[in-house]
């Protein structure tokens, strides 16, 4: 497990805010992650996940490329 992670390595993923779903879709697979920061002026936003884009786009019939990461990331993280 521990050379798993190291392969992994430390860098944080994110994206802005004004991004689409697309962008991060995008983004997910070009760096082979399953969740991205949302930063705004370097201050967490949000975080946006394979998860949220199952439930609140996939399941709901939307479009990934027409809608805004703030509509669909989680907003409260700890």
């Amino acid at each position: 497990m521990i050379t798993y992670i190291a392969k992994k390595g430390n860098e944080v993923c994110s994206i802005e805010p004004e991004a689409t779903v697309f962008e991060a879709l995008q983004k997910l697979d070009e760096k082979n992650v399953g969740t991205l920061l949302v930063l705004h002026e370097d201050k967490v936003a949000g975080i946006i996940s394979e998860r949220d884009y199952i439930r609140k786009i996939i399941l709901k019939n939307r479009s990934s490329i027409g809608t805004s990461i703030t509509d669909i990331m989680t907003k409260d993280v700890c």
